[in-house]
């Protein structure tokens, strides 16, 4: 642990698994994941973990909310918000030993701080991240997730990366999957992240937090089993090429200069799909009804 790195909530810190000091090991980062809550690096950004165990890369992770509140398993039922945020920092950390992160940043805020905009602390600090990695890849949340902390997350590391030189933005920025599916994706905006390698440390990761884990809440089960089930039903006319697939949205258009608005993206996206169903349906009635007239 260090506190070489300053940034502006209370608690917040880098964590190095290694005995290298804070700035160097952030500066090495060439893969950078974004979450809002510890837990959700190892469901998402898989990819990035395991890119960072190769020769000459780094993954780093950054956590922004604090991890109070929210399910928890029963056995900690009784702990205080306080006292849960603890426990699932210290989770987070032997994830980042696991996984041979090369950093690991807290920023603890509070999640209703996270998701309040207007507040510009959350931002601040992303954007000081983003300009100590400088990371070729950044991963972070769907802007179709379910869970408003998330897109708020989302909202955040773009804004955070608009703010630095073009030359010193991310090649890519992918937003991938925890509460929602993206395989509804039209190709075009939709990225099949391989993540075959290392099943066993893929379980290790997602088990490391034990106080979300319960006979209720099968994290482990569930995120392996969408990434077996994304290698196999993404194509129906091919063999599988992957044992495991994390799929992204592409909002790389989001940081370059020009770019459009996330909800302009976001809604690119949505007519795409619609267009692209309704496309199918429409193949199939005409041929039905070209079929009919033939017979005539």
């Amino acid at each position: 642990m260090t506190d070489a790195v300053k940034f502006r909530a209370p608690g917040s810190l880098v964590y190095v698994p290694s005995a290298m000091p804070a700035l160097l090991a952030l500066n090495e980062t060439t893969h950078l994941g974004i979450g809002a809550h510890p837990d959700d690096l190892e469901i998402f950004g898989f990819h990035g973990i395991l890119a960072g165990r190769m020769p000459g890369q780094a993954f780093t992770g950054v956590t922004l909310g604090d991890g109070a509140g929210g399910p928890r398993a029963e056995h900690l039922l009784e702990l205080s918000d306080a006292e849960i945020a603890s426990v699932r920092r210290e989770e987070q950390m032997a994830a980042a030993d696991l996984g041979a992160y090369s950093a690991q940043v807290f920023l603890n805020y509070p999640s209703s701080i996270v998701r309040d905009l207007r507040e510009p602390g959350p931002s601040l600090d992303l954007e000081q991240v983003l300009s100590l990695t400088q990371p070729d890849v950044v991963y972070t949340h769907a802007l179709s997730d379910r869970h408003a902390t998330h897109v708020a997350v989302t909202e955040r590391v773009v804004e955070s990366i608009l703010r630095l030189e073009p030359n010193a933005r991310p090649q890519k920025l992918l937003g991938c999957e925890v509460w929602g599916d993206l395989d509804w994706l039209p190709a075009a905006y939709r990225v099949e992240l391989d993540v075959s390698a290392e099943p066993a440390l893929a379980q290790t990761l997602i088990e490391a937090f034990h106080s979300q884990l319960s006979a209720n809440k099968r994290y482990g089960l569930a995120s392996l089993g969408r990434r077996a089930a994304h290698a196999t039903f993404g194509r129906s006319d091919a063999a599988d090429a992957a044992l495991g697939v994390t799929l992204a949205m592409d909002l790389t258009p989001l940081i370059q200069p020009g770019g459009p608005k996330p909800e302009v993206l976001l809604d690119e996206m949505l007519e795409a799909f619609r267009a692209e169903t309704l496309a199918r349906r429409s193949a199939l009635v005409l041929s039905r009804k070209t079929a009919t007239l033939s017979e005539k």
